[in-house]
């Protein structure tokens, strides 16, 4: 019993603090979106898709980091290294003029993956108030650079160094909180590295994965008009992202019954939860955005429903993953992929790919489901 109060106060912590950070990273794309031009937002965001690619190292490093804890010993000294190139990194980036030039891109990628596997040294340990400091402060500072009230607010160049800037305080508290972290035991299982591969590569592409195909399939106005529209439809997926940050580190060591159960809960919810961010998305657009036009409701909706399968398909990825069926999770991927090349073949409307995208995700799902139907719970086994 003790061991469940402690499960639930664990995660109600981290998830409460998760959308704390969330909010703030919300409220930046929000800034964005209100400051930039509708064009230079979709550039913007068009940009950092493509980017996330390259950004999956941070991601896989931070999922290995979970399989295989690296020594007290090696983490200090990472951390001294890592210290001392950020700061000259930060130089360097304040020399170069262009916004979104190729090496604040690559400065940007560097530091991401260092700090993925910091946060996964982190996580190990279970030291989820720790890790959600650190996302926090890593949001926080983010607003902060990007409502600082120097130059000019629509200058792109003030959110990609808000992008990077960022980093340099949650990386001072990852440095507090490493340098005097206790030595963690290696997991008994021996995984494969397909594991932290695979959940790297669904952490960066399955949010931004509509995103990038779009970007290259779809006319300038109806891009834009989605990137808006997912404004509010990605505020569900790190909602769901946040659980399964929670839950990555208990499936490793086998602390999980069967998720296939509880589809029907999660479909549901995620029901709900789109159709009320549709309901308040003009409200939103219109009086908090100052746009002088919303997205359309029907973009809304389809947006909000297909994050959420995508996010709940990405908790299954993750659970296989974690529980050494890497080859399943690989295959969850793929069919995620084969959306994109549908819409390259077939070249359709983004609400013809939207409506395609939920059918696909819809059917694996219940494909799951079936196949898993049987419930065992509670969700968490007993310590």
């Amino acid at each position: 019993m003790v061991g469940k109060k402690k499960d639930v106060h664990s995660a109600a912590v981290f998830i409460v603090s998760g959308l704390g950070a969330g909010l703030l990273n919300y409220l930046f794309q929000v800034v964005a979106g209100k400051n930039l031009s509708a064009e230079s937002y979709a550039n913007f965001n068009g940009w950092l898709a493509n980017l996330s690619i390259l950004l999956a190292a941070g991601g896989f490093l931070q999922y290995a980091s979970n399989f295989w804890p690296a020594r007290l010993r090696n983490i200090r000294l990472a951390l001294v290294v890592t210290n001392l190139a950020y700061l000259a990194a930060v130089i360097y980036w304040l020399q170069e003029p262009s916004d979104l030039s190729a090496g604040r891109a690559g400065a940007l990628i560097v530091f991401t993956t260092v700090f993925g596997w910091l946060s996964g040294q982190i996580q190990v340990r279970l030291a989820f108030g720790a890790l959600a400091v650190a996302g926090f402060t890593l949001a926080l500072f983010k607003l902060g650079i990007a409502l600082l009230p120097i130059g000019n607010v629509d200058n792109l160049d003030r959110y990609s160094f808000a992008l990077f800037g960022a980093y340099l305080p949650a990386l001072w508290f990852s440095t507090y909180f490493l340098w005097s972290a206790q030595e963690v035991a290696k997991i008994q299982s021996r995984p494969t590295w397909l594991a932290p591969a695979v959940l790297s590569l669904a952490t960066v592409a399955f949010p931004q994965f509509d995103i990038i195909i779009l970007s290259h399939t779809q006319p300038d106005a109806e891009f834009a008009e989605f990137v808006r529209a997912t404004l509010f439809s990605r505020a569900l997926y790190f909602l769901i992202f946040i659980l399964a940050q929670w839950l990555l580190p208990r499936q490793i060591h086998g602390n999980t019954r069967k998720l296939e159960p509880y589809i029907p809960h999660l479909l549901g919810a995620a029901l709900v939860i789109s159709g009320a961010i549709t309901l308040v998305s003009p409200l939103l657009s219109l009086h908090l955005l100052g746009w002088s036009e919303a997205p359309a409701q029907m973009t809304v909706l389809t947006s909000s429903l297909q994050m959420a399968l995508m996010a709940t398909l990405f908790i299954f990825v993750q659970d296989y993953a974690a529980k050494g069926r890497e080859r399943v999770a690989l295959v969850l991927v793929s069919l995620i992929c084969l959306e994109g090349i549908l819409q390259f073949i077939g070249g359709f409307s983004m609400h013809t790919y939207l409506n395609l995208a939920v059918g696909i995700q819809s059917v694996i799902l219940a494909m799951l489901w079936w196949r898993g139907r049987k419930v065992s719970s509670p969700l968490l086994k007993s310590s």
